[in-house]
């Protein structure tokens, strides 16, 4: 592992989501893996289960003492096709938001585009019963995930959560990272990023047949599906420009009086010391100016 020796237990956890596939089909043998949804995988972290959690951007930017495997991440850069809100009403005319419950970014961001874009400022509560419980409860649902990529519009206005994002700010925009705490160490962190090169998934990448194969029939999508999402939708680097995302997300939710108290996670890298944030190397959570 490029000379770095790790010595303790490797356990991990992710969204159960396709899009999460590559970032855990690359590990090596020795990093155990379990599944839940979004919004459990922060207990496995805080009680010490899992060493890193693949989970939701906001969480990497609320937790204090948050590190994140550096170069890697769940990324789009214009749309992400699997994260959209569905409204039965014009965008701007929403007045009550049906939350996805297993959500913690794409709620949030849902609301941020809807009252910054659209001039909407709707209620909002979680209701869980797929699309149709959604809407006959409100006049607009957000739904992620592999749920948010099938669902069926019928006549429903349908606004895709990344393009809307993109063409705001005209940034990518960091969905999930691996967060952890004292446990994210540089021999994980490198296993992490390493994890959808193994696989060639990504932008611009070239899928292994036989693994868009194998995600098919874990999926039931079709090959083509795959390949399309997996090998050119999705981005799995984290660089300058992603990281510059982030903090603008943290930034503005900040501003809009959505979220406060957020700072960007100590970047967790393989080598040189293992450790360091962004723009400061070294130094502890930087606050995101609000």
């Amino acid at each position: 592992m490029s000379g770095v020796e790790n010595t303790v237990p490797k356990r991990v956890a992710s969204v159960p989501y396709v899009n999460a596939m590559p970032l855990v089909d690359g590990l090596p043998v020795d990093v155990e893996v379990t599944f839940d949804l979004p919004s459990r995988l922060p207990t496995l972290l805080e009680s010490g289960e899992a060493d890193a959690v693949l989970v939701s951007s906001v969480y990497a930017l609320s937790l204090p003492g948050a590190r994140a495997a550096d170069g890697v991440g769940i990324v789009s850069d214009r749309a992400v096709e699997s994260v959209r809100v569905f409204s039965s009403r014009p965008l701007g005319e929403i007045r009550r938001l049906a939350l996805d419950p297993a959500s913690m970014t794409s709620n949030l961001l849902a609301q941020l585009v809807l009252k910054e874009v659209y001039g909407a400022c709707p209620e909002s509560e979680p209701i869980p019963g797929g699309l149709g419980a959604m809407l006959d409860r409100a006049d607009a649902a957000v739904l992620i995930g592999d749920a948010g990529m099938t669902a069926e519009a019928g006549s429903a206005v349908v606004l895709d959560l990344g393009e809307a994002w993109s063409s705001w700010t005209g940034l990518p925009f960091v969905w999930a990272l691996w967060t952890g705490l004292e446990g994210l160490d540089a021999a994980l962190a490198e296993s992490l990023a390493a994890s959808p090169h193994r696989v060639g998934a990504g932008r611009g990448s070239s899928l292994a047949e036989p693994y868009v194969e194998t995600v098919a029939e874990r999926s039931g999508w079709s090959r083509e599906a795959v390949r399309r999402y997996l090998g050119q939708t999705m981005v799995y680097g984290l660089g300058e420009r992603e990281k510059q995302g982030l903090s603008e997300f943290a930034r503005r939710l900040g501003e809009s009086g959505l979220a406060s108290d957020l700072g960007l996670p100590v970047w967790v890298r393989s080598g040189n010391g293992g450790t360091g944030t962004l723009p400061d190397p070294g130094t502890a959570r930087v606050p995101v100016g609000m």
